[in-house]
């Protein structure tokens, strides 16, 4: 098999078959490409995302949703059209209790609930290029690339705080009782979680 950056396979880790593929340039015009990101999964379903581009300057920013076992598309959601980043890079989805968190390069961290394609919430963030992060099972954070760090709940935005570290292509580091932010402007900022929620 040759290569192909616009399909996105399911490989079985014991016998490195071929369970199913979806090809994704045979269905879109103008792709962007799969992100360069990982996918996530849960309870049997599999999401991704990949961009269109609609000229030189614009994309589109897609998650999708398959069935594990088949390949079928569950959902297709298009997440609106936003200029291309300097840095196109989209953050992995997280699933957490049924809802899929997605942050696009478009600048907005959607809330998506796995069986459906419905968005929960959305909230502009700007430029992010890390996934978010859950905290104690109820609090989700991600990091733009200016440095200011975004709490929500699982329903929707809490709090704000501007940090002065710059991210770049890291996650955020949880443990127990402190976040770890480590900056591309060779800043490292440690903060306690009780502060934060």
């Amino acid at each position: 098999m040759k290569a192909n950056p616009y399909i996105f396979w399911a490989i079985d880790a014991k016998s490195d078959k071929v369970l199913w593929y979806y090809n994704f340039s045979s269905y879109e015009q103008n792709l962007g490409g799969l992100d360069d990101s990982s996918s996530a999964y849960s309870d049997g379903t599999v999401v991704t995302s990949y961009t269109i581009h609609i000229n030189n300057e614009s994309m589109v920013e897609c998650l999708v949703a398959f069935n594990a076992d088949n390949g079928k598309i569950i959902w297709a959601l298009k997440k609106g059209v936003g200029p291309i980043p300097p840095h196109l890079e989209s953050p992995s989805p997280v699933i957490f209790n049924g809802i899929v968190f997605h942050d696009s390069p478009v600048g907005i961290l959607y809330a998506v609930n796995l069986s459906s394609d419905k968005v929960m919430w959305e909230h502009k963030t700007g430029f992010t290029t890390s996934n978010v992060d859950i905290i104690k099972g109820k609090y989700v954070v991600i990091q733009n690339e200016t440095g200011c760090l975004f709490v929500f709940t699982l329903s929707g935005l809490v709090k704000l705080i501007k940090t002065p570290v710059m991210s770049g292509p890291v996650n955020l580091l949880v443990t127990l009782n402190s976040l770890f932010l480590v900056g591309v402007n060779g800043i490292i900022d440690v903060i306690p979680i009780d502060s934060i929620i």
